[in-house]
């Protein structure tokens, strides 16, 4: 009997209206799910594993970049439903019998348990890789920096700045461009890079360019930490509230890639508060996100900080999940 894992990827089907409630849309794990998968299997016992991915037709190939070769998909429909997802779900689980389910994040835990996962089935182990509540953010951090970001190489004069947007929400675009664009008075010319599915993009795009011609918006939709590996700084600020804020495993990661990253103490765990990555912008307005990213990108690079998953912890996933490793 096999252990089952259930992740995810970014997708254009996990953006959510702007007003769609967050607590619908702060579940989902993107492609820190899949990194976080990664890590738990370099450290993993040699158990059997299956790797099913919850996500849209090109998952699979994008699983494999995020390091995680699926095993099958399960067709996530738009909007995320769970019903719909569980049923995918449940014609995989024809073929396999699991003797427990680890679920990399909060949406992939409701399509198991709604799948029929959880009984008969073996315990559901669920583990948010963002750490969106409390209780789970120490444990999302300490994944977050052994999740694995390719060599940063030389990426020239011109600074690139990496908005951090969870699944689902994706962002809010119009005030992290406003701050980008008045910071570029600084610099010679600043790349913008922004998720696809980031809430406002289009209206973003459709904004006159005259007098910003040293902004360029780049819409980059490649794995995570590839966006990581070729930014210099990446912003985690896009409004005032709490889920105006990238989560604190999307900090932690980007930190853990050597990343300068303008946060919001407020909303960044006080943990990474004494992170010296960590710049501090202390209110969501146009001039403080600017006077931030110009002190980020003042600073001298960073290098990566990445290790391996303590035992405890993979010990802990097991027994959640009901599974004892036989010692090889």
């Amino acid at each position: 009997m096999a252990l089952l894992h259930l992740f995810e990827v970014d997708g254009p089907s996990d953006a959510a209206s702007e007003s769609t409630p967050p607590d619908r849309v702060l579940r989902r794990g993107g492609d820190l799910s899949a990194l976080a998968l990664a890590a738990f299997l370099r450290t993993a016992a040699p158990v059997p594993h299956v790797r099913v991915v919850l996500g849209h037709a090109g998952a699979d190939a994008r699983a494999e970049r995020l390091d995680v070769r699926p095993d099958a998909r399960v067709p996530t429909p738009a909007g995320g439903s769970v019903r719909l997802a569980a049923r995918g779900l449940q014609r995989v689980l024809r073929d396999i019998e699991p003797a427990g389910c680890v679920a990399w994040s909060g949406f992939a835990a409701a399509v198991a348990r709604r799948a029929g996962v959880g009984g008969s089935l073996g315990a559901v182990a669920a583990i948010d890789p963002h750490g969106r509540s409390p209780a789970d953010t120490a444990e999302a951090i300490k994944i977050a920096q052994c999740t694995s970001v390719p060599d940063r190489g030389d990426h020239g004069e011109r600074p690139r700045v990496l908005l951090l947007a969870d699944p689902g929400t994706q962002g809010r675009t119009l005030l992290p461009w406003r701050g980008v664009s008045l910071a570029s008075a600084g610099h010679a010319g600043i790349d913008f890079a922004v998720p696809p599915a980031c809430s406002g993009l289009r209206r973003l795009l459709r904004m006159p360019t005259e007098g910003l011609d040293l902004v360029r918006i780049d819409v980059d939709g490649r794995p995570l930490h590839e966006r990581l590996a070729a930014a210099t700084v990446a912003l985690a600020v896009h409004g005032p509230d709490a889920d105006a804020h990238a989560s604190p495993g999307l900090v932690a990661a980007a930190l853990s890639a050597g990343l300068h990253v303008v946060a919001d103490p407020r909303h960044a765990p006080v943990s990474l508060h004494d992170n010296p990555g960590l710049v501090p912008c202390h209110r969501a307005a146009t001039a403080e996100v600017a006077r931030a990213l110009l002190d980020a990108m003042a600073k001298r690079p960073r290098r990566r900080t990445t290790g391996a998953l303590a035992a405890g912890f993979v010990d802990r996933v097991y027994a959640a999940a009901g599974v004892t490793p036989q010692p090889a």
